[in-house]
């Protein structure tokens, strides 16, 4: 699957532009606690008339002189940590609240429609004015009043769901559309070509500046553009197959090589190295680094950075032979039965561990996964009731089970020559 990770959207800097009758730089007006806040870091503190203040402080005095300064009102807001708040005559504001303020008083500020998008949590409304309004509202906003700024329109195609769409002024727009418009505006933005290689679909296409652009060749354009971009070498990993390559800056990769890229930019990614493990036969090794792994090398880290990534625990264990019986994950050793286990207790419906964990288990034996015992039927079982087509999972239940038993599966029942049956039915599908 891939890795969905949306890029974090980074607050614009501070508004220091100032109108051309800012002359007075005396601190009690406006335009001169502006001057002095500019000119300071949001760590930095300046004397004045035997007094410290610091920038958020300057902002707030500055608001003092003049409540509707769209400009300061957004620069405060950039200054406020997430839970911070600054008070302003009298009212005690947060950064989203500084930014509602902002764009209140300035309704066509860009910056300000910004910020305010990205100072929101998911599904979270704020009230402007007369209306409530979410982060995709904002970021609409601000895409009408500036349509050729690339950062909103890639923020807006974020918030979308695949199937949504949204009014720009006129036009009406979906996720795809705004991630187009983002590398429309600016071919440099690595993050926009990345979300829309994710939301295209394989074989699919779309004009960008009269080029046809497919999925493949908006992570290619990514990495052109950010060569340790862990998302876009990870997703065109997933989308290459066999010994298919892709050239990036000219260079051919493999769908192996690109996970491993994607680990050199980012070695604490499970999926990351979940992946690059299923890539790997059983005595092959890759580097990521310095260092060459093989797949239980990869898996065992996988299960290291994550210790709850329940694939990865049961790929460890079906990569573990007689050869090597046990892998060390932190400061453990897991054998093969042992990581079944722990995949199960991190996910229960997980059916390729149950059905692996019935192969480690003989007739006669249970094996206790959180609390409760299973036998080596119960296990097969267990597997079938997350999924009844597996014919592996059925050959293995008749195969465990007496000539005279009689399994249920998700509330139907089953003797040993109906799961033969069911068997040789899944395979033939």
């Amino acid at each position: 699957e891939f890795n969905r990770i949306h890029i974090q959207h980074t607050e614009l800097p501070p508004n220091r532009h100032y109108n051309d009758n800012m002359a007075d730089t005396t601190p009690r007006s406006c335009e001169g606690w502006f001057r002095v806040a500019a000119s300071l870091s949001p760590t930095e503190s300046k004397e004045i008339e035997g007094k410290s203040y610091t920038q958020k402080d300057c902002y707030v005095n500055a608001l003092e002189c003049d409540h509707k300064n769209t400009n300061v009102w957004i620069n405060l807001g950039v200054c406020l940590t997430q839970n911070e708040t600054a008070t302003v005559n009298g009212e005690e504001l947060t950064k989203k609240g500084c930014y509602a303020r902002a764009v209140t008083f300035g309704e066509k500020s860009v910056p300000g429609w910004i910020n305010l998008g990205n100072s929101l949590g998911a599904g979270e409304l704020i009230k402007v004015g007369d209306i409530e309004v979410a982060k995709k509202n904002c970021f609409a906003k601000a895409c009408e009043l500036d349509p050729r700024n690339p950062k909103p329109w890639n923020n807006l195609g974020v918030e979308l769901k695949s199937n949504e769409t949204i009014q720009v002024g006129s036009e009406t727009k979906g996720k795809k559309d705004c991630y187009v418009r983002a590398v429309e505006c600016n071919p440099e933005l690595f993050n926009a070509w990345c979300n829309l290689g994710m939301e295209m679909r394989p074989d699919g296409a779309v004009k960008v500046n009269d080029e046809n652009i497919t999925k493949k060749d908006c992570f290619i354009k990514a990495l052109e553009r950010n060569g340790t971009f862990f998302t876009a070498w990870n997703n065109l990993g997933v989308l290459l197959e066999g010994e298919i390559t892709a050239k990036v800056n000219g260079k051919p990769y493999t769908k192996k090589q690109c996970f491993a890229k994607a680990l050199e930019g980012n070695a604490n990614s499970a999926i990351g190295w979940n992946n690059l493990g299923a890539e790997l036969e059983d005595d092959e090794t890759v580097a990521v680094g310095d260092r060459e792994y093989t797949a239980i090398d990869c898996y065992a880290k996988a299960a290291e950075v994550d210790d709850e990534y329940s694939a990865a625990w049961s790929n460890l264990g079906a990569a573990l032979s007689e050869t090597v019986n046990s892998a060390k994950v932190g400061d453990k050793q897991f054998d093969k039965r042992a990581c079944y286990i722990k995949a199960l207790e991190c996910d229960d419906q997980n059916d390729h561990a149950w059905n692996n964990l019935g192969n480690s288990v003989s007739p006669e034996e249970k094996v206790v996964v959180s609390g409760q015992d299973f036998t080596q039927v119960d296990c097969y079982v267990k597997a079938l009731e997350v999924d009844d087509t597996s014919a592996l999972t059925w050959d293995n239940l008749s195969i465990a089970m007496n000539d005279k038993d009689v399994v249920s599966v998700n509330g139907e029942e089953f003797t040993k020559e109906q799961c033969i049956e069911k068997g040789k039915d899944a395979d033939d599908e």
